[in-house]
């Protein structure tokens, strides 16, 4: 079993939205905003619970790097503030590690790809639903519209 949501904090969003985000820098925008409490959980094991975690950068680089693994076999997610994701992939499964916590859960690539991508539907819908501009937005606006990278 492999599911990935967040949470959304009305306080952290409200703030947010008095600054014109559509022309920040994709790696600003994406790894020091929207910070909402994520609860990833794969193969039955609570990885982190509830931490504050940018979820644009947990959608958009999350998925990129599952998406990788079948060629690098291996992915390093930075997580602020200073924190990590490792995952591994062992023949067709992937292991996923929160070395901070000594959390590891592991479950079949997948399932953990197909978790990701409800994911990053999600947060795509809810950021457009909040700044529909990061449709147009100079980097990230075709994630934003779909057109995967």
């Amino acid at each position: 079993m492999v599911h990935i949501d967040f949470q959304i904090d009305p306080g952290s969003l409200a703030e947010q939205t008095t600054e014109n985000l559509a022309e920040e820098d994709a790696g600003v925008l994406s790894y020091h905003f929207f910070e909402f409490p994520v609860d990833p959980v794969v193969g039955g094991v609570v990885i982190f619970d509830g931490n504050r975690l940018p979820i644009l950068y947990m959608a958009y680089n999350g998925l990129f790097a599952i998406r990788a693994l079948p060629g690098t076999h291996r992915a390093d997610l930075d997580l602020p503030p200073g924190g990590r994701l490792t995952l591994r992939q062992v023949g067709a499964s992937v292991v996923v590690e929160y070395p901070y916590l000594h959390h590891t859960g592991q479950a079949p690539y997948t399932e953990l790809l197909e978790a990701w991508e409800t994911f990053s539907a999600r947060v795509r819908s809810f950021l457009l639903e909040q700044f529909a501009d990061f449709r147009d937005h100079p980097q990230l606006g075709r994630w934003f519209r779909g057109e995967e990278p």
